[in-house]
């Protein structure tokens, strides 16, 4: 959730060119992959999918638990690593949410101890402290000394630019990943503030962030003459990710009218996403679709959902960046799993209110 890494838009690039090898037949040793053979979805397909989707999830999560069990992968990880499995909290089948929720606790609990007083130097650690106390209550973690830590920490941050460090009178013309941070950081402050008031966090957070991100030309694939794609993947990521804050990360579920101009985006580029042949985009799509109410019988829902199933690993795994950090190997495997689980949408939760509460944030929806 957390972080764009650096070096993020020459690694999308990467990516491009690797799906174009897979399509030519070449295979990368890092990543699991097969060549993508377009047809229609059947009936009997569809009618397999929710027990091949269950199987793989489990799959999918103990490989990614088994992962974060080497010290070194769970202080990459950060607090990246309780999110990763609080998300099958509301997943439909009862074997996910019995994984899930013991998972993320587990993981919360091993995470904590990383945020003293002296850790929270950076913005980063910041944020991250930020999101375990929205989750408290959840994870089971104590509250203090963590809160007196943060509140004491954005004491020192009076100002939003100071919070968010990005030029806040300039947003049109920051990179693309800073408007990413600023959203998923402006998201954090909400879901923090919400469950703790008392935090001295800056007012600017959603209410402001949402409209200009809504109201951005997102460059579609077609259009875009950058090296790899490179901007259409960072536009595309751009919008699943808004997609994930409106719905509290897939815990509320979306109507068009709440994306408003990203929900033509997202369908009509989803062909685009499979022609671009990244796992990560196509399942954050899906991921998306499913938010959005769409299942299995949606023929993108089941192109895409074809498209992860048929590249999970023996070992439960989707592959990864062998060379990378370790939000790199293990990326592909969670987007993969959240976008295969089934989820009941939860109402009326705290931040259900709270995101009804900015009111309409675009124009009506396209396809």
């Amino acid at each position: 959730m957390r972080r764009i890494h650096v070096g993020f838009r020459s690694r999308r690039i990467v990516l491009a060119l690797a799906a174009a090898l897979l399509f030519a037949g070449a295979s990368d040793p890092g990543m699991a992959a097969a060549p993508f053979v377009h047809k229609r979805c059947t009936a009997r397909e569809r009618a397999r999918f929710p027990e091949r989707r269950e199987q793989a999830v489990v799959k999918g999560m103990a490989w990614m638990a088994a992962f974060l069990e080497s010290p070194d992968n769970l202080r990459g990880l950060g607090a990246d690593a309780p999110v990763i499995f609080l998300a099958g909290q509301n997943a439909r089948s009862a074997t996910v949410r019995n994984l899930a929720l013991p998972l993320a606790r587990y993981e919360a609990g091993r995470v904590l101890p990383r945020f003293s007083e002296s850790a929270l130097s950076s913005r980063s650690d910041v944020f991250e402290a930020l999101w375990l106390l929205s989750e408290s209550a959840t994870l089971q973690i104590p509250v203090e000394p963590l809160l007196t830590h943060v509140s004491e920490r954005l004491l020192h941050l009076p100002t939003p630019e100071s919070v968010y460090a990005i030029d806040l009178a300039h947003l049109d013309h920051v990179p693309e990943d800073d408007v990413y941070e600023l959203l998923i950081d402006s998201y954090i402050a909400d879901k923090a503030q919400l469950s703790h008031p008392e935090l001295p966090l800056t007012t600017f957070r959603l209410g402001e962030v949402l409209p200009f991100v809504l109201s951005r030309q997102f460059v579609r694939y077609v259009d875009d003459h950058s090296e790899g794609h490179a901007t259409f993947a960072d536009h595309a990521y751009l919008a699943t990710h808004t997609a994930f804050v409106l719905s509290d990360y897939a815990r509320l579920k979306l109507s068009p009218e709440d994306l408003g101009p990203l929900y033509g985006y997202l369908r009509s580029e989803f062909p685009s996403a499979i022609r671009y042949g990244s796992l990560e985009l196509i399942a954050e799509f899906v991921d998306v679709f499913r938010i959005l109410g769409f299942d299995d019988r949606d023929d993108m829902v089941c192109q895409g959902t074809r498209f992860i199933l048929d590249r999970q690993l023996p070992n439960g795994g989707w592959g990864g960046w062998e060379d990378g950090n370790a939000y790199d190997q293990i990326h592909a495997t969670w987007v993969a799993v959240d976008a295969l689980r089934d989820r009941n949408f939860l109402e009326g939760s705290p931040y259900a209110t709270f995101i009804r509460s900015l009111g309409p944030l675009t124009k009506a929806p396209t396809d």
